[in-house]
């Protein structure tokens, strides 16, 4: 609020000044601080290395048991016979290593067949072609429902990607084959974790598998359209490093915390991972499903594609990052305090609620007290956040400034860091804050009146046009509300309602104008971007050499001198906020002498609903100017401000 004028008696003028609490429907949150973990999976329970180019135990649809060798089925359906099975055989080589490491990796060679019908838990197939491999863990189905999709005479090949180490007693060639594996396993970590940074989430642990297709001399080829990817664990598999994860993860309480998903690393034609596709995202090109035990551990996935390359069954958690501070950004540290947070997707986690975030009041550290203000975005002088949470759809990460509202108040956000801001109490804070000297403007013919109202506007916020806004953005000025006309003395409506019962009653009020502004060129003035004015019982005003704020949250309007005459400020109550912004919600220049000046909060609950009726008689010179030469000029700044003369 601001007012400024000069008093010389000749005609009157009258300013109204509605001041009513405008619920501004904008929002601001974190984020998750994100840290992947280091993955070194293991998916047998026994150490086994598997060899580009070797072979393991294969078993073809129909055959009773494990083979050395891999069968191509011709399959037919008749209605009162077994299917009838032409085979062509190939050779499988099963190449022995050391006792602790053996090479598994399988080729089947893909049939030329014609049509046959496999039943599923949940519908019948229809399979023109299929290859399969299994191991000791899994065995994996690549299915397709028309002739020619898989091309001719094309193998399928299955390696494991398990992080091994190199040892003396390998050959050469296995040395090389485990290398290589290690390479593309450290290759899908980095595209996982780069991927997990950039969504802002936590990786706990990934089962990775490189599936392509060779023809027969070893060259990777394509199938010619979708085809469908089974893999059937004959017990139940996790990966090692999740569950240590878990336990090693205070805000995790089980697997089942983490989300599951399949990441497709999608290659060029040069094996350059171009992207990494969740699979199980709604809005993927290809689609997979997982089944799981109630601790998430893997029973079957199902995977439909067009092309092959590495596929990541990935265990991963969202989280959001909390870091307590004092008021100038210094991070204070309690075990009363928590580090990081658990969140699932879809869940909104309010941060003061106490359920996750343990924020207490007040705490001592290092023989020093703190009171908790507030919860901000990245910083200190942060957006303002009450609670995050991450979109159920595509895992993007939202915060909310302040309690209510629709979706559209939800922010977007990049994962950040919460700033749980912690006021340092200290015996050196002043125990009253310092004052102004006033004038007594009732005596000089000012009239001032102080109403408070029940309600904004005294209910007459619908009659008046409010709430205001400009472009579907509140907080704008919305101007044409009031007939230009007094009638019997007070505003009316454009739609003819009397807004008497706003100005009319109420507290005669005095002692708020400046005496420095009166004594420097007469004029009376009066800002609450530079003072801050309390009404006391009495009817007086107690201006203080100090600026006031109701609340903590990022808003611009409260980072700056706030007029609530009906709330006290105290000196042991600091905000979080700075003066940072003018009367017209423009940044402060770092030059301004205002620039970053200290808000005290506002004591017990906020008033912001009351209006101030203001008279005064003034002389108009007739040529503009004051004695002193400068033009006589009337400034009035508020919310809902009606000047009439």
């Amino acid at each position: 609020m601001l007012s400024k004028f000069n008093n010389k008696k000749h005609r009157r003028l009258t300013a109204l000044l509605l001041c009513v609490a405008l619920m501004l429907g904008s929002v601001t949150s974190v984020s998750a601080d994100i840290s992947a973990a280091d993955s070194e999976t293991e998916v047998q329970s026994e150490v086994q290395t598997y060899g580009e180019e070797s072979a393991t135990e294969a078993v073809s649809y129909g055959a009773p048991e494990a083979q050395t060798e891999v069968q191509e089925e011709t399959s037919v359906a008749e209605e009162t016979e077994a299917p009838a099975a032409d085979t062509q055989q190939t050779e499988a080589h099963t190449e022995a290593a050391t006792e602790a490491h053996t090479e598994t990796a399988a080729e089947t060679q893909a049939a030329e067949t014609t049509e046959t019908e496999v039943e599923t838990e949940t519908e019948t197939e229809v399979v023109a072609q299929q290859l399969e491999y299994e191991d000791d863990q899994v065995k994996v189905h690549v299915t397709a429902s028309e002739e020619g999709i898989i091309p001719d005479h094309a193998s399928l090949k299955v390696v494991p990607l398990v992080k091994q180490e190199v040892t003396n007693e390998m050959t050469d060639e296995q040395k090389q084959e485990v290398e290589a594996i290690n390479k593309k396993y450290d290759e899908a970590e980095k595209k996982l974790t780069e991927k997990a940074e950039k969504e802002a989430y936590d990786i706990a642990g990934f089962l990775a598998y490189d599936i392509s297709l060779v023809d027969a001399d070893g060259n990777k080829v394509e199938p010619n359209g979708d085809v469908k990817v089974t893999m059937d664990y004959k017990q139940p598999v996790i990966a090692e490093d999740a569950v240590q994860t878990v336990n090693d993860t205070e805000w995790l309480n089980s697997t089942k915390d983490l989300d599951v998903t399949v990441l497709h690393l999608e290659e060029d034609n040069k094996g350059k991972v171009t992207d990494v596709v969740d699979m199980t995202a709604e809005d993927t090109n290809g689609d997979a499903e997982i089944n799981t035990t109630s601790e998430n551990e893997i029973q079957k996935v199902t995977i439909t594609t067009n092309s092959f390359s590495t596929f990541a069954i990935v265990y991963s958690g969202y989280s959001v990052n909390v870091k307590y501070v004092d008021q100038n950004g210094a991070e204070i540290t309690s075990d009363q305090f928590t580090q990081n947070v658990s969140i699932e997707k879809g869940e909104e986690l309010v941060i003061s609620d106490g359920n996750k975030v343990k924020i207490p009041k007040t705490v001592t550290i290092d023989n020093k007290t703190y009171q908790y203000s507030g919860a901000r975005l990245d910083k200190v002088s942060g957006e303002n956040v009450y609670s995050v949470k991450i979109n159920k759809k595509d895992g993007e990460w939202k915060y909310k400034a302040k309690s209510g509202g629709k979706n559209k108040d939800w922010n977007e956000g990049d994962g950040g860091t919460i700033y749980l801001v912690y006021q340092e109490q200290t015996q050196e804070q002043p125990t009253a804050l310092p004052t102004v000297g006033t004038i007594d403007s009732t005596s000089k013919g000012i009239t001032m009146r102080m109403i408070n109202y029940d309600s904004p506007a005294d209910g007459l916020s619908n009659d008046i046009g409010g709430p205001y806004t400009d472009n579907n953005k509140s907080g704008g000025i919305k101007q044409n509300l009031l007939k230009r006309v007094l009638t019997e003395g007070y505003p009316v409506t454009v739609g003819g309602t009397s807004l008497k019962t706003l100005f009319t009653g109420g507290t005669n009020v005095n002692h708020l104008f400046l005496q420095s502004s009166f004594d420097t060129d007469g004029s009376y003035e009066y800002s609450s971007f530079k003072n801050y004015a309390h009404l006391e019982d009495n009817g007086d005003f107690t201006v203080y050499d100090a600026l006031g704020t109701p609340s903590n949250e990022g808003y611009l309007w409260y980072r700056r001198g706030n007029f609530m005459p009906y709330n006290s400020i105290s000196a042991s109550d600091v905000s979080t906020n700075k003066n940072l912004y003018d009367e017209s919600g423009n940044p402060l220049s770092d030059s301004d002498p205002a620039y970053g000046k200290t808000l005290y909060k506002t004591q017990g609950t906020n008033d912001y609903w009351f209006g101030m009726y203001v008279e005064a008689d003034f002389n108009q010179p007739s040529n503009g100017k004051l004695t002193n030469g400068s033009d006589m000029v009337y400034e009035f700044n508020g919310d809902d401000v009606p000047v009439f003369r």
